[in-house]
């Protein structure tokens, strides 16, 4: 498979560096099902906010809008000057480094620990979003118009097996019925799961190249005014593409109603389904294996 770059310029794209980028997916699919999903949202809404569910629901939805707000401010701009300064994989590790430290201080937040709760999710979940502006800007660095569906596909389907395999990994930290005496074993599942995310996105920083060119040389002042430069030209180009500009509006609902149910849906099966703890892990674990079928 070769580099849509010039191949004078980079060296060719390996087999190595593609399953490197796939395995990132691997390793933070851990954060998106043991924390936004199955494990820590549950333990917020009901063992964090003692005693009020319906407060513990609001608190996790204001949590959630709030992190997803930062990123979709900081983001664009971020990626923009990653790529003129050719500084993707730092801006990788940068986030990377603040989701993994922000999942395993969450371990240290108990019931009534509220505000604490709060903030650390929302730096750990801006480290998680945040991640997807830079991993995912390698992805047309490392594919074909041919094979971008496929690896793209490929990325997917391991990030759910990361999930699922995580999500084992933690299932004797969780099997047992949750109440004050085993929270501590609840609480430990989210150090498991910094490990998993750390360990397992080596391989990205390790053999993935950098192949895209530094414009130059800049402070961050001059880094920070290119990078809205390059937002402004590359809105222009979306204005003139009107097919584009409603698809990308219409993926922005869709995409907010969809992550929605996910973040919810934990909290949706235990307080309207009554769902038991064993019963959510194992209707989680068939919706990733699922979801890896489909990928």
């Amino acid at each position: 498979m070769s580099s849509p770059s010039d191949p004078t310029e980079f060296p060719p794209v390996t087999r190595r560096e593609i399953v490197s980028w796939c395995f990132y997916d691997f390793a933070n699919s851990s954060f998106s099902v043991i924390i936004t999903t199955v494990v820590f949202s549950r333990y917020f809404q009901q063992f964090v906010v003692e005693g009020d569910a319906k407060l513990g629901s609001l608190l996790w939805g204001t949590a959630i809008s709030m992190s997803m707000l930062l990123v979709g401010l900081t983001s664009p701009l971020l990626g923009a000057m990653a790529d003129h300064s050719a500084g993707k994989k730092r801006g990788l590790l940068l986030f990377t480094s603040i989701a993994v430290g922000g999942t395993a201080l969450l371990a240290l937040v108990g019931p009534g620990h509220v505000a604490a709760g709060i903030v650390l999710f929302i730096v750990a979940n801006i480290g998680f979003s945040g991640s997807f502006s830079f991993y995912n800007g390698f992805l047309p660095e490392i594919t074909t118009e041919r094979s971008v569906g496929r690896v793209s596909g490929l990325g997917f389907a391991l990030g759910y097996i990361g999930g699922l395999v995580c999500l084992a990994v933690c299932l004797p930290l969780l099997w047992k019925p949750w109440a004050p005496a085993t929270l501590p074993s609840v609480r430990a599942s989210f150090v498991v799961t910094a490990a998993f995310y750390a360990v397992f996105s080596i391989p990205i920083f390790l053999w993935l190249r950098e192949r895209s060119t530094a414009v130059e040389k800049a402070s961050l002042l001059k880094l920070t005014r290119a990078g809205f430069a390059r937002l402004g030209k590359t809105f222009s180009q979306v204005r003139r593409l009107g097919d584009l500009f409603k698809f990308l509006i219409a993926f922005l609902v869709y995409n907010d109603a969809i992550e929605t149910v996910v973040y919810f849906s934990p909290i949706f099966a235990s307080d309207v389904l009554k769902m038991g703890d064993a019963e959510i892990l194992y209707l989680f674990a068939a919706v990733q294996g699922s979801a890896f079928v489909g990928a």
